[in-house]
């Protein structure tokens, strides 16, 4: 131990975890943990889902690299070990050390996180070969009221019902939750809600202030509106809302024609916070679909500094065709005819290229695309003459205009950067 630190264990574990507690989040109690025991720490949440490990790394020991390379935990395993090593009916359980059954390879002391009388997650130190230590349970009781006052700091100014709701929500999020535990979140989310839904989607910035923003946002968000849930979530912050007014038939969701979805909007640009929206749904399983479709839209439209509000159907099929160019080049799909009249603009001085992508995006109406254009319809038919007739290029039938549409859309992601840029859109 540095000798800046404590003199004595206990007095040691007091002072890092202050640290911690008072500076960092989760990860940094994990850290202070590795630091007190030399050994592997790992916290998960209530469904013994990973929320922060210590070392950051594969250590060679199979059981944690496979925790760490899957970021979860065989839960077979893990229920075989409670089952083992706890007994009685009581609703929680004290930290316990195992080393026998399923723990004699990689011996291990156990805790549980507890919060307003319910489980909020668990705590497992992987001691190994090293020996179980008097003080060392007393350390373990520390470091979980450290993880405590991390989680109750995030949830401050929250109600018992929101922190419950929350909780839900973003079970429902994360594709590894367990099917038994969505069925009951989904549940609950639709007790919660009236429907229709939709989701809004905010990532959260580099700016410190906007990540401080994030958790205020939230608490805000759900103590001003009923029928509004909100959660952070991996680097962005979610808002799952009900009560949508519109008929099944009815065009996308669009902040102008609801206006609840206009004050959600206007609540993150005033903080300069890009948002991006859902289609609207009718069944809660649906959410995780919503909440992709919001994501990956605020990420495209970011990527191409779009200053309108940004709906999913606006973007469709960019999302598409951005998978796609994960694996293949633009070229594989483009029509040449494309390269080919770029070209010529460039040496000709014309507008063919730019004139034949606004036809293919109005859907070949000549009305909408010559108002875009700012020209006399008389200049469009003239410019759509020549393009048909230096390219030979039968543009008006229906496989062709097809072809053309997807080729514009994809050579405009190509345009995005680099593929690793392009992928980093998809990530979470």
């Amino acid at each position: 131990m540095p000798a800046r630190y404590p003199k004595g264990r206990l007095s040691q574990a007091y002072y890092l975890l202050f640290q911690a507690v008072t500076g960092q989040g989760l990860e940094g109690v994990a850290k202070a943990a590795y630091t007190l025991f030399q050994s592997p720490v790992l916290m998960t949440d209530q469904y013994f889902q990973v929320t922060a490990m210590y070392p950051n790394e594969v250590i060679g020991e199979r059981e944690w690299d496979y925790i760490f390379e899957k970021k979860q935990l065989n839960r077979e395993r893990v229920w075989a070990i409670l089952d083992e090593f706890l007994s009685g009916k009581a609703d929680f359980y004290e930290p316990f050390y195992a080393n026998t059954g399923p723990c004699k390879d990689m011996p291990r002391i156990f805790g549980e996180l507890v919060t307003d009388n319910q489980v909020s997650g668990h705590v497992m130190i992987f001691l190994g070969k090293r020996p179980l230590k008097d003080d060392d349970f007393k350390i373990v009781e520390l470091i979980l009221n450290a993880a405590n006052l991390k989680l109750e700091s995030r949830i401050k100014g929250m109600s018992n019902w929101n922190l419950a709701i929350t909780t839900k929500l973003e079970a429902m999020l994360d594709p590894k939750t367990p099917p038994h535990l969505k069925r009951l979140a989904s549940e609950a989310l639709t007790l919660a809600l009236t429907p229709e839904y939709a989701v809004l989607v905010t990532p959260v910035g580099q700016q410190a202030s906007q990540k401080a923003f994030a958790e205020f946002a939230v608490s805000q968000l759900n103590q001003m509106y009923r029928n509004v849930i909100a959660i952070v979530f991996q680097n962005t912050i979610v808002t799952l809302f009900g009560e949508v007014k519109s008929a099944r038939g009815a065009q996308s969701l669009r902040p102008e024609m609801t206006n609840f979805v206009g004050k959600l909007f206007d609540f993150f640009e005033g903080h300069e916070m890009k948002s991006a929206l859902s289609n609207r749904f009718f069944d809660m399983n649906d959410l995780y679909i919503s909440y992709r479709q919001a994501f990956l839209t605020a990420k495209i439209t970011m990527a191409m500094d779009q200053k309108e509000r940004a709906v999913f159907m606006d973007y469709m099929p960019t999302p598409i065709f951005l998978a796609v160019l994960e694996t293949e080049q633009a070229r594989t799909f483009v029509h040449p005819v494309l390269h080919d009249i770029r070209e010529y603009d460039t040496v000709h001085g014309t507008e063919y290229y730019k004139t034949l992508r606004a036809y293919s995006m109005a859907m070949h109406n000549r009305d909408i695309t010559a108002e875009r254009l700012s020209i006399h319809k008389n200049t469009l038919q003239y410019r759509l003459t020549r393009i048909g007739d230096l390219f030979e290029l039968p543009f008006e039938e229906e496989r062709m205009a097809l072809n053309l549409l997807c080729g514009f859309l994809l050579m405009e992601i190509e345009s995005f950067g680099t593929q690793e840029q392009r992928r980093a859109l998809l990530e979470h």
